[in-house]
C-alpha cells in the first residue's frame, strides 16, 4: 500500500540551484511554490552560463528539485513533505532502510508529477528568442518532457498569484558570486 503524501504550503527561490549536467555540475534559478498540494516550479536559464542548458537537463533539474523538497522545512520548522503510511518501521526493517527511502522518493516523485506545473524560462537575450521565452513542460508517463511555449500574459492569467513569474534579472546576473 502506497503512503499518503502531504505537501505543506511552501515557497523558496534557489540561486543558483545545482543539478547534474552532462559533463559537470549544472546551475539554474529555481523557484518552487507549493500551495494546496499543487507544485509550481519556475526554472530559469542563467545569464553567462556555459554548462548544460535547463532544456537539455530538465529531467535532472526535476529530480534534484524532488530531492531538495525531501529535506525542506516550512517557516514554522515542519517538514514540507509528510508521509502517512502504515507500519513505516516495519517497512524499513522488511525492505531495508535504503530501499524504503528509495521507495518513498519514487512515491514522492509520482505525487509531484501528478500535481506539477513546470515552467521553463529563458530571460530576454538568452536562448534562441531575443525577447525570451516561457514554456510549460509536461512529463509523459514514460518521463519524456514536452514543451508548450506560452506567453507570459497567458501564463499569468492561469494563476491567481501576483509576481509568481517575476524574476529579478539583476540578481540572476550575479549568480556566479553566490554559493550553491
Amino acid at each position: 500500500m502506497q503512503p499518503k503524501i502531504q505537501l505543506s504550503d511552501f515557497s523558496e527561490d534557489y540561486l543558483p540551484f545545482q543539478f547534474e549536467g552532462f559533463w559537470k555540475k549544472g546551475y539554474c534559478f529555481l523557484r518552487i511554490v507549493i500551495k494546496d498540494g499543487k507544485v509550481l516550479c519556475l526554472c530559469c536559464q542563467l545569464p553567462d552560463y556555459t554548462g548544460t542548458s535547463i532544456t537539455n537537463a530538465v529531467e535532472s533539474v526535476f529530480e534534484h528539485a524532488v530531492l531538495k523538497l525531501e529535506d525542506e522545512k516550512t517557516e514554522d520548522g515542519k517538514p514540507v513533505v509528510t508521509y502517512h503510511e502504515q507500519f513505516p518501521l516495519f517497512k524499513s526493517l522488511l525492505l531495508g532502510e535504503e530501499k524504503h527511502k528509495l521507495q518513498r522518493r519514487k512515491d514522492l516523485t509520482a505525487y509531484v508529477l501528478a500535481n506539477l506545473v513546470w515552467v521553463e524560462h529563458y530571460p530576454p537575450e538568452i536562448g534562441i528568442r531575443e525577447a525570451g521565452s516561457f514554456a510549460k513542460v509536461i512529463f509523459t508517463d514514460s518521463g519524456e518532457p514536452i514543451w508548450n511555449y506560452i506567453s507570459i500574459d497567458t501564463l499569468e492569467s492561469e494563476f491567481d498569484e501576483p509576481n509568481l513569474f517575476s524574476i529579478n534579472y539583476e540578481e540572476l546576473q550575479e549568480w556566479p558570486t553566490r554559493k550553491a
